[in-house]
């Protein structure tokens, strides 16, 4: 899928057509966690979603392009959930970290196997700046956060605290009786530990 990025062909303006752009989503987004991406094409999109080819085609020119606004609505989701936490952080390291991480997971927990299905996508999706935008700051807000505490090789220790976040808000999402409080909890001794060992 190399090549330019493939876009929605225009945004709904009427209730009726964001309704079918949303049955389209969501029913791509069903197909690409129980049957994979290969399972994929316009026409059983359009024909699970009960619409005609015609009608997706008037909205998305191909499978990428639905894929793309899929991945381009969970990265906004979990930006704008790294934004609040950002907002109101505590003053000292770990909670603050905690905070973040905490808001990072939460996008995974809700549907740790949809999140999974998304960021393979994203991996060979053509590149889209906007997505690629909102991955810069998804980045940048922990880098931040670790710099103005002084934390050496800020980059490297947000993407390895981020990757635990991930990790065990996976893991919680799939056991199904987690929450974001629960997530807290559960990454607060990681984090501490982790971040003891580089003070150590």
């Amino acid at each position: 899928m190399a090549g330019q990025a493939v876009r929605q062909r225009k945004a709904p303006v009427q209730d009726r057509a964001k309704a079918t752009c949303a049955r389209i989503c969501t029913t791509t987004l069903k197909l690409l966690v129980t049957e994979g991406e290969a399972a994929l094409n316009t026409n059983r999109i359009a024909r699970e979603a009960g619409i005609s080819i015609g009608t997706l085609y008037q909205y998305f020119p191909s499978k990428e392009a639905i894929l793309t606004r899929l991945v381009h609505d969970y990265r906004r989701a979990m930006l704008e959930a790294l934004r609040a936490s950002d907002a109101t952080l505590p003053d000292t390291l770990p909670e603050a970290m905690l905070a973040l991480l905490s808001g990072f997971g939460t996008a995974y927990l809700a549907g740790p196997e949809t999140a999974q299905h998304l960021d393979a996508v994203e991996r060979h999706l053509p590149p889209d700046e906007a997505i690629a935008a909102m991955q810069r700051e998804i980045a940048a807000i922990p880098v931040a956060c670790l710099s103005e505490h002084m934390v050496r090789d800020p980059e490297r220790v947000a993407a390895d605290l981020m990757e635990i976040a991930r990790a065990l808000a996976i893991v919680a999402g799939q056991s199904g009786d987690c929450d974001t409080g629960t997530l807290s909890t559960r990454l607060d001794p990681v984090l501490r530990a982790y971040l003891d060992a580089l003070t150590g």
